[in-house]
């Protein structure tokens, strides 16, 4: 039996990408003066916002690219993407209500984590947060960290993410995982070939497939 959900953030709770793309695009732009388009951009996801700024632009500082990211990132927010997913805060309170342990395994950094719960008001939802590394993507490994928390069996939990990398890490830790394909960036063809526990592209079946799990 299913106690405990853990969610990735970008793409599956919100239509958070294009934030994303476009603060690295402006903090490229701004440091060398070239202006990438979306692919040469996403190519390097994988670690925290850290280790994309360091692929995108080596050599140079990063913290100060972190600082001139997190401007933009903060300051694009509420313009690009102001809300959740229709539905967030309500799914997530029925989940609460229905007495499943909540928690967050992001590729994010803490700071930029941080931003957007603030933004969205769900930063007391979660009992965890977990971020990435900017060195690689760990997202397994604290997957593993949260049932180790709780005190979980792997079977216990259930993930759910946007993301084929998604479905690799929750195979890495033997954790069912939902393919979030609701998000206008989700590729419905690359999650499906990945073969996840399960695949929805409506966001409202959630709640009752959890509650069958």
């Amino acid at each position: 039996m299913v106690r405990g959900v853990i969610f990735d953030l970008d793409g599956t709770l919100a239509d958070t990408l294009p934030l994303c793309v476009e603060s690295f695009r402006r903090v490229v732009e701004f440091c060398s003066g070239r202006k990438l388009d979306d692919e040469e951009i996403t190519r390097h996801f994988g670690p925290s916002d850290r280790g994309v700024l360091a692929r995108l632009l080596p050599g140079e500082d990063v913290e100060r690219l972190e600082n001139l990211f997190m401007e933009n990132y903060t300051f694009l927010h509420l313009d690009m993407a102001p809300e959740p997913f229709p539905g967030v805060p309500e799914l997530l309170e029925a989940l609460k209500r229905k007495k499943f342990r909540l928690a967050m395994v992001t590729g994010k950094d803490d700071d930029s984590a941080g931003v957007t719960l603030d933004v969205y008001n769900l930063e007391d939802v979660f009992e965890y947060v977990e971020t990435g590394s900017p060195e690689r993507v760990v997202k397994g490994e604290c997957i593993g960290r949260v049932l180790d928390a709780w005190g979980m069996s792997p079977d216990e939990a259930v993930y759910v993410g946007d993301a084929v990398s998604d479905i690799k890490a929750c195979r890495e830790v033997r954790v069912k995982v939902i393919a979030a394909a609701w998000a206008p960036s989700a590729d419905v063809e690359a999650l499906r070939r990945a073969e996840p526990d399960f695949l929805l592209t409506d966001m409202s079946e959630l709640l009752p497939l959890i509650s069958e799990i």
